[in-house]
């Protein structure tokens, strides 16, 4: 073999490592590239600008997270906000109302799709009724916030009743008392929803599922 075939030969291979070397790089780039973007997606995720943002209902969001905040607040720093114990407990007992007819009535139905409510018959029995919209997909974010909040401030009820409790705060026991008992309403309502919408959604997908396959076998048929 002839020294100018080894050169030619040598030059190509440094043309091809070279080539390699550049498809590596760009390789590398690329993965780079798309796990900073997968970072910058799940730091967005995390951000509550962005749950807002993606909100379907942001201001009744809003709302719903306020009325359980503002109450908190106003049930630790009683009193340094309020000077008279007995205005801080109407305060307290007022907002607790409002939060507990809003969660209800109002961020329930927009938030999640679910409803619940309870109504006398004529012959004194009472009767609990269970509402939920037979849809799947629902907004992640307003979900999130819904359920979150009402975990949360079932949490806080929880353990500010039996701290005033074993302190022997009778007064402030029975306030958060009364708020832990329209919290636990709210959510043992919500939760019995919860479960018959998901119910309703795996029938309607077994439906489906039925109606597509006889399509199927129909079509086969006469085929």
């Amino acid at each position: 073999m002839s020294e100018g075939s080894l050169n030619f030969n040598i030059e190509i291979n440094d043309d091809k490592n070279s080539n390699n070397l550049i498809e590596n790089e760009e390789y590398k780039n690329e993965n780079k590239n798309n796990q900073n973007k997968e970072k910058s997606e799940n730091n967005e995720d995390i951000s509550i600008t962005n749950f807002y943002k993606k909100s379907s209902h942001p201001i009744i969001s809003s709302l719903h997270l306020l009325f359980k905040l503002i109450n908190i607040i106003l049930f630790i720093f009683q009193g340094l906000l309020i000077k008279s114990d007995s205005i801080g407990i109407i305060f307290i007992i007022i907002i607790g109302s409002c939060d507990f007819w809003f969660t209800k009535n109002i961020s329930g139905r927009f938030l999640v799709g679910l409803r619940w409510s309870n109504k006398i018959k004529e012959n004194g029995n009472e009767v609990w009724i269970y509402e939920s919209k037979n849809e799947e997909n629902m907004n992640k974010s307003d979900t999130f916030i819904f359920w979150t909040c009402l975990y949360l401030s079932n949490a806080f009820w929880i353990f500010s009743s039996f701290f005033e409790f074993i302190r022997f705060k009778f007064i402030s026991f029975s306030v958060s008392l009364v708020l832990l008992i329209f919290n636990t309403s709210n959510l043992f309502g919500y939760l019995k929803c919860s479960k018959i919408q998901r119910e309703k959604i795996e029938s309607f997908k077994n439906k489906l599922i039925g109606k597509v396959g006889k399509d199927v076998m129909m079509s086969q048929l006469n085929y």
